[in-house]
């Protein structure tokens, strides 16, 4: 931004926060160490997290509303509030797809690779 005021930059960093989540939430661990770091951080994805997004939204709305009062906005102001907004329930169904991918995860993990059978298993003995 090389120094110049950007209206849109709280809106830009609410998107890119829940894009980051969305990249991690989707990432499938390949060892149980990794799972074991994506469920502490799928915790504090779906608590802290979403408590901090909640507020940060609600303070944008507020924003948007003092905002209204004075000027009229453009339809990118518009269509970014937009999502930024929708972004609290768009989010769900990935944390959702995390829960369920952590869970059958886990069980291969335990079903699989610490079964003798499994020397195939990259994962096997971990």
């Amino acid at each position: 931004m090389s120094g110049k005021f950007c209206p849109f930059f709280f809106l830009y960093s609410i998107c890119k926060e829940f894009e980051d989540i969305i990249v991690r939430a989707l990432t499938v661990p390949k060892s149980t160490e990794e799972l074991v770091e994506m469920g502490r951080y799928m915790l504090y994805a779906n608590t802290t997290f979403m408590e901090k997004m909640k507020g940060e939204v609600a303070v944008m709305i507020q924003q948007l509303v003092q905002l209204m009062d004075m000027q009229l906005l453009s339809q990118e102001h518009v269509d970014l509030n937009t999502k930024t907004v929708l972004w609290l329930r768009n989010i769900t169904p990935v944390l959702k797809q995390n829960s369920l991918v952590s869970l059958i995860k886990h069980f291969y993990i335990v079903l699989c690779c610490n079964a003798s059978y499994c020397s195939n298993c990259h994962l096997a003995g971990v």
